[in-house]
C-alpha cells in the first residue's frame, strides 16, 4: 500500500512538473494590461465564479490544469489546429469539473486570460476558435430559397472544394488552414473571394451536389466568423512562443512593468504593438530584429572606438582618429540605420515593412530587454517633451542616468541607451524613411 501511495506521489508531482513546464511560455509576463477582457468580461467572470460550486483558487487551479493536459496532447502535433485545440480543452474542462455547460468554454478563457495563465493573443485565439466551435455545434438549416445562383457548368467548381470533401480532422488537417487555402483557391481560380462571391459560390455547391449540407453549413459560419482574417493563428503563435519568447534570457521577468507591448500600434487600431510582431514576423525575423538591440548597445558601450588610416603597403605610415563620445553616439545611429537598411532589403524580409518600434518589441520578447529597461525610456520626460530637441533629450537622458559627463553608460544601462536611441528615431521619422541625401542609411560617417 505504501509503495502505491509513493509511486502515486510520483506520478502526480511529474505530471505538475509537466503541467508547468509546457505552460510556462503561454504564461502572460509581457503584457501588463489586458486588451481583450473588457468590463462586461470581468462581470460575466465574477458572477460565474460567485455562482460555482469550487472556490476561486480551485477553480483556478483545475482550470490550470485542463489547460496544461491539453497543451501536453498536442506536444508531437505537426500541427496545432484550432478546433482540436478549443474541442480537447473544453473536454478536459468537463472532466475535471471546471465547466458544466458549452457556453462555460468564454468563462474559462477569461478566467485563464485574468489570472496571467495566457496572454492576449493566445485568449483571442481560444475565443473566436470557441466561437467556430460552439456554432458548429448548433448550425441549423440555411434558407436555401432565398439564394440564387450566379454560376453554372462551373469546371473549376469540384477543384477549389476537393478539399472539402472529407472535412478536416483537426489532427492531420486543420479546419482553418483548410478554409484558407479554400479562399486561395478561389481566388485563384475566379479572381475574387470577397463576402458576397463566397456565399454564391458556396449556394451552387450545395445545389450540384460538390458539398453537402453538412459541409455547406459549416463553411457558412467560417465565411460568417471571418476565420480567413485572423491576424493570429494557433500554429503560428506556438511556433514563437516555444522558440522566440525569452530565449536570449537566463531569468524571465515574472511580470511586467510596461505598457509598451499593449500599445496600440496606431490611434485608430485595435492592433496591439505584441500583436502586430506575432502576425507580422515569423521566429526567424524577430530573432534578427532583437539582435539590433544588441550590437547597437555593444557599439555605445565600446571601449574604444576609431578611424584607421593606412597610408602605404607596408603600413610604414598611418594614423588614428580616436572618436570623441558623441562621435561614437552618431556612429551608432549610422550603423542602426544601416543595419535597418541591410535588414528590409535582405531575402528575409522581403515585402515586409519594419518599424523602429518594432525592433524594441522584438528585444522585448526574446528577453534581451527587460520592461523595467522599457519604463526608464518611456518615463523620461525630456526625451518626448516636444520643447525638448529630441537630440537634446536623448543625451540629456543618458547623462541624468549615469550622472557624470560621459555620455554612454555602462551595462546595463547601454540597453537603455540603444533603446533610447531607436525611440529618438521613431519619434523623428515619424515612421516614415528618410529621404535626406545627409542621412544616407549606406553611409556611417
Amino acid at each position: 500500500m505504501k509503495h502505491v501511495l509513493k509511486l502515486g506521489i510520483l506520478i502526480f508531482l511529474f505530471t505538475n512538473s509537466l503541467f508547468a513546464q509546457n505552460l510556462e511560455n503561454f504564461r502572460n509576463n509581457k503584457e501588463l494590461i489586458s486588451r481583450k477582457i473588457f468590463r462586461q468580461d470581468l462581470s460575466k467572470l465574477n458572477y460565474w465564479i460567485n455562482q460555482h460550486f469550487l472556490e476561486e483558487n480551485e477553480l483556478a487551479r483545475r482550470a490550470k490544469e485542463a489547460l496544461g493536459l491539453t497543451v501536453l496532447s498536442e506536444e508531437n502535433s505537426l500541427n496545432w489546429c484550432e478546433l482540436g485545440f478549443i474541442k480537447k480543452l473544453k473536454e478536459n474542462a468537463q472532466m475535471l469539473s471546471v465547466i458544466q455547460h458549452n457556453e462555460d468554454i468564454y468563462n474559462l478563457l477569461r478566467l485563464l486570460r485574468n489570472k496571467n495563465i495566457i496572454d492576449d493573443l493566445f485568449y483571442q485565439i481560444l475565443k473566436d476558435s470557441a466561437q467556430i466551435h460552439l456554432e458548429f455545434q448548433t448550425s441549423t438549416d440555411e434558407n436555401l430559397k432565398k439564394r440564387n445562383p450566379i454560376i453554372s457548368n462551373d469546371e473549376n467548381l469540384t477543384k477549389v472544394f476537393k478539399s472539402f470533401q472529407l472535412w478536416p480532422n483537426e489532427i492531420q488537417s486543420c479546419t482553418l488552414n483548410t478554409y484558407r487555402d479554400f479562399l486561395s483557391d478561389v481566388k485563384k481560380n475566379y479572381n475574387r473571394n470577397d463576402f458576397k462571391f463566397i456565399s454564391q459560390i458556396l449556394f451552387v455547391a450545395l445545389k450540384k451536389g460538390v458539398i453537402d449540407q453538412t459541409s455547406f453549413q459549416k463553411i457558412q459560419i467560417l465565411k460568417n466568423l471571418g476565420a480567413g482574417d485572423w491576424d493570429l493563428y494557433l500554429n503560428k503563435y506556438v511556433k514563437i512562443i516555444r522558440q522566440v519568447k525569452d530565449k536570449s534570457t537566463t531569468n524571465p521577468e515574472e511580470k511586467p512593468e510596461s505598457s509598451f507591448s499593449d500599445t496600440y500600434v496606431y490611434r485608430r487600431s485595435s492592433l496591439t504593438r505584441r500583436e502586430r510582431l506575432y502576425s507580422s514576423f515569423d521566429r526567424n525575423q524577430i530573432i534578427l530584429m532583437s539582435q539590433l538591440i544588441e550590437k547597437t548597445a555593444k557599439r555605445m558601450d565600446a571601449k574604444e572606438v576609431h578611424l584607421y588610416f593606412q597610408f602605404d603597403e607596408a603600413n610604414t605610415e598611418n594614423e588614428i582618429y580616436i572618436f570623441s563620445p558623441m562621435e561614437q553616439y552618431r556612429v551608432a545611429l549610422k550603423l542602426l540605420r544601416k543595419d535597418m537598411a541591410q535588414l528590409r532589403r535582405s531575402e528575409t524580409f522581403v515585402n515586409t515593412e519594419v518599424q523602429y518600434e518594432d525592433i524594441i518589441a522584438s528585444a522585448y520578447e526574446t528577453g534581451i530587454i527587460t520592461s523595467k529597461e522599457l519604463d526608464h525610456v518611456l518615463g523620461f520626460d525630456d526625451l518626448w517633451n516636444p520643447k525638448v530637441s529630441k537630440w537634446r533629450g536623448l543625451a540629456n537622458f543618458t547623462l541624468n542616468i549615469a550622472g557624470t559627463a560621459a555620455f554612454f553608460l555602462p551595462a546595463p544601462w547601454n540597453y537603455i541607451s540603444a533603446i533610447g536611441l531607436i525611440f529618438t528615431q521613431t519619434a523623428i521619422a515619424g515612421g516614415q524613411r528618410n529621404t535626406n541625401p545627409e542621412d544616407n542609411e549606406n553611409v556611417i560617417i
